[in-house]
């Protein structure tokens, strides 16, 4: 999380989407993402009573994904790309602050049919994405998701 990656600690995801197979090794993606990070409480500067809170990141993004390894029931592919992140801060303190920038992404993953009679895959993938916050420091994390895809 740049600068924040001391005070964040856990946090979850979903991603939902949608795209194009060119061929069996070339894919278009097009993308939803949401991650939320919990902050635990630290002490505030004018007293002892400690706040915490979440961090909100939401994407739209456009991501190619290759498939360079491929056999009938298992996958491994490199996807990445990039698109617009909405980054929010919430504490129980103040009502938070929201920004706005561009931000790539790209990872690699591992995808599993499910049965020989289905074309649902269970996938496990991880992406570095670095977000071009500005006033602020960039935003970076990686987040591990885990999903049937089809």
């Amino acid at each position: 999380m740049g600068a924040a990656r001391q005070s964040e600690t856990r946090g979850w995801n979903y991603m939902m989407g949608a795209g194009y197979n060119f061929n069996r090794h070339l894919a278009l993606l097009g993308e939803y993402g949401f991650n939320h990070f919990t902050v635990p409480p630290q002490p505030k500067l004018s007293d002892t009573i400690p706040i915490s809170g979440s961090l909100h990141i939401w994407s739209v993004t456009a991501d190619p994904k290759f498939q360079y390894f491929a056999t009938d029931r298992v996958g491994a592919y490199v996807i990445g790309g990039g698109g617009f992140y909405r980054t929010s801060n919430h504490s129980d303190a103040d009502n938070g602050e929201a920004n706005d920038a561009g931000g790539v992404n790209f990872g690699t993953g591992i995808a599993l049919k499910v049965s020989d009679n289905s074309d649902a895959k269970f996938y496990a993938e991880g992406r570095y994405t670095w977000i071009d916050n500005k006033p602020t420091p960039h935003t970076t994390y990686i987040p591990l998701t885990m999903g049937i895809r089809w």
